[in-house]
């Protein structure tokens, strides 16, 4: 074998390594303040109403009943508690590249439903409307709304089913869009700062 080696490569070497460390970690920073961008945009939509700028459809009277009668005041569209606004997140990727906003599969209500289920009925609404067949147990709650003053009067004995349809409340997507418009030059800047101190 007849060849020559390769040596005194270890500075340069070295120096590619460090600025592609400074480079992930500048994309990390980037990254994760872009999502830290788009939480707040969508946590404002719903404190405002108005997502991306486009109003909520106000709820029913009937959600507005029941509401009352479980001592929950206001009106206002995702936020009877604010245990939905609560559980939207930001979660890095793995690849410390990316990240995820919204809300995780695991979030749960205080009664164990996935709240991104319920998150979901909002984003898109039904598809169509659900007929529900009505019960005595529902028959009951109904009348107590009644004489409680929340709803004008109690379900008909005749009526054997109840329509709902939710009509779609989208929080995400509207946010999503304003927050485009915007991010990629944010994150440039971002990672120039990071990287160049500019």
């Amino acid at each position: 074998m007849i060849g020559v080696h390769v040596t005194g490569l270890d500075a340069a070497i070295h120096g590619t390594v460090a600025v592609s460390r400074k480079i992930n970690r500048a994309i990390e920073f980037g990254t994760m303040n872009a999502a830290q961008d788009l939480r707040k945009e969508i946590i404002q939509g719903i404190n405002k109403q108005a997502p991306g700028g486009k109003k909520f459809k106000p709820l029913s009277p009937m959600t507005l009943a029941i509401r009352k009668a479980q001592g929950f005041g206001g009106k206002k569209v995702l936020l009877r508690s604010g245990f939905m606004r609560g559980s939207i997140n930001v979660k890095r990727g793995a690849d410390r590249a990316s990240a995820f906003v919204g809300i995780a599969r695991t979030a749960r209500t205080k009664k164990g439903e996935k709240l991104v289920n319920i998150a979901a009925v909002h984003e898109f609404g039904f598809k169509k409307p659900k007929v529900i067949k009505v019960t005595q147990k529902m028959r009951n709650f109904f009348m107590a709304l009644y004489l409680g003053g929340f709803t004008k009067g109690p379900l008909k004995q005749s009526k054997r089913q109840i329509v709902l349809n939710v009509p779609a409340r989208p929080f995400l997507r509207p946010a999503q869009e304003v927050w485009a418009k915007t991010a990629q030059k944010k994150f440039r800047q971002r990672m120039s700062r990071k990287m160049f101190g500019m």
